[in-house]
This record gives C-alpha cells, structure tokens and sequence, in this order.
C-alpha cells in the first residue's frame, strides 16, 4: 500500500540530482509489489537488478546505487541470494517497509512498521474482488509515466533508424544499379571505338598497299618508258665513259638500262664515229656485252 511517509523519507534524504533515477526505482518497486502481491502479500517481491533496471528505465549500476541508499535510510529491506556456482547475485527477496507518517498504518517496530498480512486480511482482500485488483494510488510527478514516454520514444527511435536504414539501402541499391549501367555503357563505348580503330587501321593498312602497289607500277611504267626511249638512250651513250678496250660505264649506264632495239636504233642515230666506236668496244668485250 501507498506510504507517504515513506516518499517523504526518500525525498529527504536523496539528492537534488538523483531523485529522478531514486523516484523512479522505488516507483518500479511499488508497481512490481502490485503485480506479486498474491504471491509476497503485499508489499514484498522478488527481482534482481536488471529486472528492475527494466522496470525502471535506469541502468543497472544506477539501480544498485538507489537500493543500498533506500536500505541506508531504511525504506527497504534486501534479503540478498548469492549465486555459488554462477558467483554473482540472483534474484533477491525486497520488501517496503511503511514508515509512520501521514497516510500510513501498521505496526511500529523501533520507529519502522512492517506490513502484516494475517489470513483476515488475505480473505477480506478476496471479498472484495475488483476492488482489490486496482493498483496502488499514483504520486503526483511520481508515478511511472516517463517509462512509457521513454519507452514510445524509444520505440519512435528505433522505427526512425529502421526507415533510415531502409532509406540508404535503397539509395545503395540504386547507386549500384546506376554505376551497373554506366559500367555497361562504358564497355560498350569503348568495344565500338576499338572495332572503329580496328577498322581504321586496317583501311590504312589497305590504303598503304595500294599505293605500295601503285607506285611500284608507276616505277615500272616509268623504267619501261625509259628503256624504249631511243633519245635518253643516246643521250646516255654520249655521256658514258668508255674506249675500245675499256667498256667504262657503257655496260651498267646504258647497256643494261635500255631495251636492245631501243640501243640499236639509238645506235643508228648517232654519228658514225660514236656508233663505231661503240661496236668496237662491244666486240672487243664481248663476254661482257651478251
């Protein structure tokens, strides 16, 4: 049951900066007393410290701090279970002691009340049905709404972080296909400029023969008009260096550069003492001129 003088104890003796984590942690104990009241009668229950760091809204090393304060100032009594095996402490047994003050009864004992519960009381709380299922009275600015604010805020958080999240996957996804596409694109860009460079080259390629092949034929055209032209011939003739023994560069100049008729009638068109002296070096060497 509710004990304001209890509350006043508490908020006496905490300070101005913890009364919120000690307002809330006895809050949680006095809902948690509520809830096992069939099993503890009424102002006893049992809970460890992370349960109540729950029920609370506080971290753990807080609610082990607020508990060993509301023992010193003696508003709640710990009967503490030691885990041997797992050495640490499991659930322990609370229970609230009623401090004399206004709004509360009981028993005193050494300035301190304890909560009896005699079967009378367990029976007429029985009789009462519905009555007796409603939850103790709430303290103004005391009672456990901050949890749930807390916990809807909590809530709204993690939904914010979850849409966010999806958001950026999303983002991701479509930044990924998009550099997919470019990355597509930019083959196929570059697969067409090496087709159209191959291309290019191989016309150059083609182009280069062709006139590799067209100059060769002008060459030809050029050295077969040269070895039928009866005039360069007897230009080439009186040029040349040579005797009636010594061909000079009769044979490599002009021998070999023209056509035989060519050399013949260029022969004919010369004076005849050029013409003669020409025959007579090609008789005189003759395994030359053959």
């Amino acid at each position: 049951m509710l004990d304001y003088g209890r509350w006043q104890t508490v908020l006496k003796h905490t300070r101005q900066s913890s009364k919120p984590s000690t307002v809330a942690v006895l809050v949680a104990m006095e809902n948690v007393c509520f809830e096992q009241r069939s099993k503890h009668s009424g102002n006893a229950f049992v809970g460890s410290y992370p349960f109540l760091a729950t029920m609370s809204g506080v971290h753990e090393d807080t609610v082990r701090n607020v508990v060993e304060l509301l023992e010193a100032i003696g508003v709640v009594k710990v009967k503490r279970n030691y885990d041997v095996r797992r050495k640490q402490y499991s659930e322990n047994y609370y229970t609230l002691l009623l401090i004399g003050g206004a709004g509360g009864d009981g028993n005193f004992r050494g300035g301190v009340m304890e909560s009896e519960v005699t079967a009378e009381s367990v029976a007429l709380s029985k009789e009462k049905g519905e009555a007796s299922k409603c939850p103790p009275l709430p303290l103004r600015h005391l009672d456990a709404s901050h949890i749930k604010d807390k916990e809807a805020a909590m809530a709204a958080k993690r939904e914010a972080a979850a849409k966010y999240k999806a958001e950026q996957l999303a983002v991701a996804d479509e930044r990924r296909r998009q550099e997919e596409a470019e990355l597509a694109e930019r083959q196929e860009r570059e697969r067409i400029e090496k087709e159209q460079r191959l291309e290019r080259l191989r016309l150059a390629e083609k182009k280069r023969k062709a006139d590799e092949e067209a100059a060769e034929r002008a060459e030809d055209a050029r050295r077969l008009a040269m070895r039928t032209d009866v005039g360069s011939c007897v230009a080439a003739i009186r040029s040349a260096s040579f005797d009636d023994w010594d061909y000079g560069n009769l044979e490599c100049d002009v021998y070999s550069r023209f056509d035989r008729q060519t050399f013949n009638k260029a022969l004919e068109g010369l004076p005849a003492q050029i013409s003669d002296l020409v025959r007579t070096c090609m008789k005189n060497n003759a395994w030359i001129f053959q």
